[in-house]
């Protein structure tokens, strides 16, 4: 008996993850592509701060990865950022391209001390599907930032 309603637990927790992967995979198809509507999001976010972005700079030569230098007035050093993929697997690309290792994560604009792929996942399903009835809706913004300072005027969050 317990084996039974195991067994059908596991087949439907198959169905269910199954059928998000199709929903995502949907979603992104019919609308535009999951990178563009994230930089685009980013821009608009920047835009409404304080900061200024100063210069877009590949990271590696098929230019899929980006470095966005930001510039903010009261702030002398600027602050660089990378928009992470979908699944966050790029989260160490900008550590390993500028060389240091204290870099930070921000998702929705917030500080996260550790940035996992499973808990981004989610919020894109969850996202996607509500995507489907409303495409203004945003999708999860995860960043990773290099600041060389410490101070109040530098700290970058949206």
């Amino acid at each position: 008996m317990r084996l039974t309603a195991l067994s059908f637990a596991m087949i439907l927790a198959l169905a269910l993850i199954s059928l998000s992967l199709k929903v995502v995979r949907y979603t992104q198809e019919m609308s535009t592509l999951e990178h563009v509507a994230l930089e685009q999001q980013f821009i608009e976010s920047v835009a409404r701060s304080e900061w200024r972005i100063k210069n877009k700079t590949p990271m590696n030569t098929n230019e899929s990865s980006y470095i966005y230098i930001l510039q903010n007035e009261s702030c002398s050093n600027p602050v660089m950022v990378s928009i992470l993929g979908r699944d966050a697997s790029d989260k160490y690309l900008l550590a390993q391209y500028l060389q240091q290792d204290d870099i930070v994560f921000l998702l929705n604009g917030k500080e996260v001390k550790h940035l996992s792929t499973p808990k981004l996942y989610i919020m894109s399903v969850q996202s996607n599907i509500e995507r489907l009835y409303d495409e203004s809706k945003p999708l999860p913004l995860a960043l990773s930032v290099y600041n060389e300072t410490d101070s109040a005027q530098c700290n970058f969050v949206l």
